[in-house]
């Protein structure tokens, strides 16, 4: 199911809320799907109106959310600035057939000014901080900074300017808070569009560990670590 559901060995749900899985996928990355893909598409679709030739940008462009948001977008036509923390991350998302990304910096706003004169109506903030403020500024006048992460353990704040003379709007997303804003239209559409990535080969989330339930605190333990010392996500799984 989509949603809460996390430190239960049973869960009870109605079928109606619940994804077909493709048969060959591996069930680690199936795990991912309700949390990391669920969050991708609300994000570019339960939020503000994007259109195709639209552009948005995100932050910690390489995590799962950030390979999911791409894949989205690409298939509404949606143009997607990454940006990423390590100049080191640029090939390999370029290899992976991102066509525009960048190393998140002070001088971020004039870069993603380079890349095009349509400042992104939407972006996506993983980190916090300053990186937060980085994105309201390169945003559009009215525009909008979903944040869902707290990489940098720091408070998610705009610029004054941005704030009140372009109207740059900064909000948290949850993904349970976020399906409630889709109707049942919008939660049909919302299923069918993840079933056609799950589908399409293109389940790839990095795993940083695979644990058993009785490894539960060493896996915690590897969960609490970023950066280098964690590659992925970790998960639990039954004994």
């Amino acid at each position: 199911p989509i949603g809460y559901g996390a430190w239960r060995e049973r869960h009870s749900v109605r079928a109606s809320t619940l994804l077909r899985a493709p048969e060959n996928a591996a069930a680690e990355q199936l795990a991912l799907v309700p949390i990391n893909m669920a969050t991708a598409y609300l994000m570019l679709h339960a939020y503000d109106t994007v259109s195709a030739g639209d552009w948005v940008l995100q932050n910690a462009a390489n995590s799962n959310v950030g390979h999911y948001f791409e894949i989205f977008a690409k298939r509404a036509g949606i143009n997607v600035i990454n940006v990423v923390r390590r100049s080191a991350l640029i090939d390999t998302l370029k290899n992976q057939g991102r066509s525009h990304v960048l190393v998140d910096s002070d001088s971020l706003a004039g870069d993603v000014a380079a890349i095009t004169s349509d400042p992104p109506k939407i972006a996506l903030d993983a980190i916090g901080g300053p990186a937060t403020t980085r994105l309201g500024a390169c945003v559009a006048m009215h525009g909008l900074v979903l944040s869902y992460g707290f990489l940098s353990k720091q408070p998610h704040a705009l610029a004054y300017p941005d704030l009140v003379f372009r109207n740059v709007r900064l909000r948290g997303v949850l993904t349970n808070y976020a399906m409630e804003r889709l109707d049942a239209d919008g939660l049909a559409r919302m299923r069918s569009e993840m079933d056609a990535v799950m589908n399409s080969g293109q389940l790839s989330a990095e795993i940083a560990g695979i644990y058993t339930f009785s490894e539960a605190a060493e896996a915690l333990r590897h969960a609490a670590k970023t950066g280098a010392d964690r590659h992925g996500k970790v998960i639990l799984k039954p004994d």
